[in-house]
């Protein structure tokens, strides 16, 4: 038994624990790199002249009201409208288990909340996903004839944003974070968010790898 042991240890050492480390090791080197590119492209507004300003919801409260994350990107798509940067918002979210209200809707009245006039908000409350987002934000846009869209998200979340845009069609004019308009994250909510963008950007990855079908699996 002690030499079976022996036997054990010595594989474990040579032949599964040295890759098995390499490997987490990879991992790790990326998912820093990974959060780092996410912080640098969401330090920066590119918001531009566009036909539409499209937002990106962050869930609704029990009692119908926007979240906080919900209403900081609405509050930024609003600064946006009033600024001239286009004529018209699209609210895009749908609805999640237990709420009243969809999470375009709840972004629309924070809108008008903010003198958005209603007959310049569109609605959008199909998607449950950023990838369902981009999907149902380009039909809309395309029976509207609208080309080049702002998208107004979190900055942890443009870079992602802009990877599912593009790839279903839609010009992206330009991201523009919220915290543009309503400051920096406290620092342990943005490490969490961060995390779980990378993990989204990971399996955006695994599914371009794979081949797989549009899916709703989706971190944000």
């Amino acid at each position: 038994m002690k030499a079976v042991g022996r036997l054990w240890s010595r594989f474990w050492g040579h032949w599964v624990r040295l890759p098995v480390l390499a490997c987490l090791a990879a991992v790790t080197l990326v998912a820093l790199a990974t959060a780092a590119a996410l912080h640098i492209s969401g330090s920066v507004d590119e918001a531009a002249p566009a036909d539409v300003i499209v937002v990106l919801g962050a869930g609704v409260e029990e009692d119908a009201r926007a979240t906080e994350a919900t209403t900081r990107r609405a509050a930024h798509a609003a600064a946006l409208f009033h600024a001239g940067y286009a004529p018209a918002v699209i609210c895009s979210g749908g609805f999640a288990i237990d709420r009243p209200i969809s999470e375009a809707e709840a972004c629309a009245s924070v809108l008008v909340g903010l003198g958005v006039p209603r007959r310049a908000i569109w609605i959008e409350d199909q998607s449950k996903s950023t990838e369902e987002n981009a999907l149902y934000t380009r039909v809309l846009m395309a029976g509207q004839g609208w080309q080049r869209a702002v998208i107004v998200t979190d900055s942890f979340h443009v870079l992602r944003a802009r990877l599912l845009f593009e790839r279903y069609g839609v010009t992206v004019a330009g991201l523009s974070p919220a915290q543009v308009t309503t400051g920096p994250l406290p620092l342990a909510d943005y490490l969490w968010q961060l995390r779980r963008e990378v993990m989204g950007l990971f399996w955006e990855g695994f599914k371009t790898i794979f081949g797989l079908p549009f899916t709703r699996v989706d971190f944000l």
